[in-house]
């Protein structure tokens, strides 16, 4: 989280935005804010509730061992996959 040093700074800072925005315009921008905030926040817990059942069971650490990813040796990149072709592709030309 941000951490302000003193009390002087956040004192600063709102003189600022007072100066800069004007007392009128404030409590739009507050309001502007705090709806990025909570839509934000509302992407990330959707994204974390989607993410957290493969993290759970066990998937993604079976995938990194598949992948040899994150190991000893620095790791190797990621395999394309296997597909069986009945005719090679034709070279571009």
């Amino acid at each position: 989280m941000v951490e302000f040093g003193t009390l002087g700074e956040v004192f600063i800072i709102l003189c600022a935005t007072l100066v800069l925005l004007g007392p009128k315009e404030i409590p739009t921008v507050l309001r502007t804010i705090g709806k990025f905030i909570y839509k934000f926040k509302k992407v990330t817990r959707h994204l974390q509730s989607h993410i957290d059942p493969y993290l759970n069971e066990g998937e993604f650490e079976s995938f990194k061992r598949e992948n040899n990813l994150w190991n000893e040796g620095g790791g190797a990149p990621l395999q394309p996959p296997k597909t069986s072709r009945k005719k090679p592709l034709k070279k571009a030309k």
